[in-house]
């Protein structure tokens, strides 16, 4: 069976990969490992793949260079189709026509990478591939009243990566928040709610892994005003396994989930760690986090009700445990062998 993966958007660096690109990554190496003969398409990157690569454009991705990047994606994804028995590509739901215009063969399936912003009008889309997928009932549900031809398959997550974390069985009060800066991951409502975890907890220390991207001189004055510098400590990019494995509890305040097939990684990476997690009653993300058992759910932009959750947890070790356990057990379901597999189906399905 001969493959091609697509991404229009892509990575710059390995140190860079956004969440849509991991998930292509690690897609890719296991579909390799199993012997298909894979060639993946994307705009130009500095990785190096042991599978074929073909760069339909010399520029990265931004929001500048994608419009005058589309007939290039087009021509060489054409191309490919063609030639591969799938073209599987990964999209912004608002780009859903690039698929259309390279669907002649009935042959592309589009995996669906974030939901429709509201700035694109409903009718400018049209659904014509031969597959759809999305990683949530939530997405499914809202793309049904335009296709029929839509697959649930969750997001992946290589367990064999975080086989050997280790968790302390003793509270060290640390909370810690892992990822981007920018508004909808809600970061400013967890500085908000750690002044009053210190009330009940003085010795909690807060850790932030900034990824670089969004404003970080806002979190910082924040942090400043609120008088807590000394409880925070700041570590940028890190290893995830290690920094979860010293965490007591993870934070996610997210005020929106769009992207990475709505299921953040780090959401799934702490369900494989089994890093007790505080994060915000979103819809797809209750369909995973389930309150008190896989994590702790609170009100989007609720400083008093994270506090709450962070403080509770802490306090309840038998409830650490339990949630710590229930998320290794959930994090099953979304193993890359299983992901990978459920793929291999579809591709066969397609040809």
């Amino acid at each position: 069976m001969r493959i091609c993966l697509s991404t229009f958007r892509g990575g710059v660096t390995s140190a860079e990969l956004s969440g849509e690109m991991h998930f292509i990554e690690t897609l890719a190496y296991n579909l390799f490992g199993k012997g298909v003969d894979l060639t993946l398409l994307g705009p130009i990157t500095y990785n190096k793949y042991p599978f074929n690569q073909v760069f339909y454009s010399s520029c990265a991705y931004s929001d500048k260079t994608f419009p005058v990047m589309i007939p290039f994606f087009v021509k060489q994804a054409r191309r490919l189709a063609e030639d591969y028995d799938v073209f599987h590509c990964f999209l912004q739901q608002d780009l859903a026509f690039l698929g259309n215009l390279v669907n002649h063969n009935n042959n592309v399936i589009v995996n669906f990478t974030s939901i429709a912003s509201k700035k694109y009008p409903q009718n400018f889309l049209s659904f014509s591939c031969r597959k759809y997928i999305v990683a949530s009932n939530y997405q499914a549900n809202m793309l049904s009243r335009y296709t029929k031809s839509i697959e649930v398959i969750p997001n992946v997550i290589d367990l064999k990566r975080y086989k050997d974390a280790k968790r302390s069985e003793t509270a060290t009060y640390h909370v810690s928040y892992l990822g981007h800066f920018t508004h909808q991951k809600g970061v400013e409502y967890l500085v908000e709610a750690f002044p009053l975890v210190l009330k009940e907890f003085p010795e909690a220390k807060l850790f932030l892994a900034y990824s670089g991207h969004g404003p970080k001189r806002k979190i910082e004055k924040l942090i400043k005003n609120k008088k807590i510098e000394d409880h925070v400590v700041w570590t940028g990019r890190t290893d995830v396994t290690s920094f979860l494995s010293q965490t007591d509890v993870l934070v996610l305040p997210y005020t929106s989930t769009r992207g990475t097939m709505m299921f953040p990684n780090v959401i799934l990476e702490s369900l494989a760690t089994g890093t007790p997690l505080v994060t915000s009653r979103l819809r797809p993300l209750t369909e995973i986090i389930k309150d008190k058992e896989t994590g702790m759910l609170v009100s989007p932009a609720d400083p008093t009700e994270i506090a709450n959750a962070v403080t509770r947890l802490f306090s309840d070790e038998k409830l650490r445990r339990k949630i710590s356990r229930q998320q290794k057990e959930c994090a099953k379901s979304f193993d890359v062998d299983v992901i990978v597999s459920r793929y291999t189906k579809l591709y066969e399905e397609v040809v």
